[in-house]
């Protein structure tokens, strides 16, 4: 016979809510905090699970077109005979497999995002010093383009708590939205300071700007407003809002004086 008290017996007998969890109503009141825990546990698992499932079903959508492409664009390389033609071909090619790898790195950051997946982080980031980093990756691709990125920043550091991964990814995701909508000849100028308690990054283009009437759909998942570049994935403004509120702040739109879009990020800083 079981060595369990008869509370225990009618514990393991007490019927299930709706979505799996464990009723609280016909639990003894000793037990209902441990019954609540293992609620709390089994709502974190499924979330995650869930998570997991929609990063598959999402992977598999976004990564087939542009698969199928890469694999189109070396084939007409690999039976060019002309060189100019092949080094044509072979430029698609290089330019298809950048925007995979921009497309992988933001699915990957999409999981990590996931509310079921979300970690907190506690790293000390200075975070001016990370918008530099960034902007200097991006420095080429902008000549590139034709467009004039610049920097306006405090000397000084500015201090914020949180994934340092997340956080530089949130960047990445401003800078990247902004070169891919200004046309060439056009300005993206990123300013980063401090006002009082808060962090503030702002990126202020010169591009077509965002209609006020879909400045909500664009933060998203996949949104994409109708016209725009068909190698954007309606990803990037998503990954600014999910990181930026996992820090405690805020994103906000509106015009710039550019004629463009005015971006403009909140995060609580620390230290002096």
């Amino acid at each position: 016979m079981s060595g369990c008290s008869a509370a225990w017996r009618r514990a393991c007998a007490t019927p299930f809510a709706p979505g799996g969890a464990l009723s609280l109503d016909s639990v003894q009141t000793e037990l209902r905090p441990l019954v609540a825990t293992l609620n709390d546990h089994m709502e974190r698992v499924q979330n995650q699970i869930a998570a997991q499932r929609r990063l598959v079903a999402n992977a598999a959508h976004q990564l087939h077109i542009p698969l199928a492409l890469i694999a189109t664009q070396a084939s007409v390389a690999a039976r060019e005979a002309d060189p100019a033609r092949r080094d044509e071909a072979l430029q698609s090619l290089r330019t298809s497999t950048r925007l995979m790898t921009r497309l992988a790195s933001q699915l990957l950051t999409l999981s990590r995002a996931e509310p079921g997946s979300r970690r907190p982080g506690s790293d000390r980031i200075d975070f001016a010093a990370a918008v530099r980093q960034v902007l200097e990756y991006h420095a080429e691709e902008a000549l590139g383009r034709g467009l004039d990125l610049g920097l306006e920043a405090d000397e000084q550091p500015i201090f914020v708590e949180g994934d340092g991964t997340m956080l530089r990814e949130m960047v990445v995701n401003i800078v990247d939205n902004a070169l891919r909508y200004t046309p060439p000849g056009g300005t993206a100028t990123v300013r980063t300071t401090r006002e009082g308690d808060e962090a503030m990054l702002q990126i202020e283009d010169s591009g077509p700007g965002i209609p006020e009437g879909e400045r909500d759909h664009v933060f998203e998942r996949f949104y994409r407003i109708v016209g725009t570049p068909a190698d954007g994935r309606g990803l990037g403004l998503w990954i600014v809002r999910e990181v930026v509120n996992g820090a405690g702040g805020n994103v906000s739109l509106r015009d710039a004086t550019t004629g463009g879009l005015l971006l403009t990020v909140r995060i609580p800083a620390v230290g002096p």
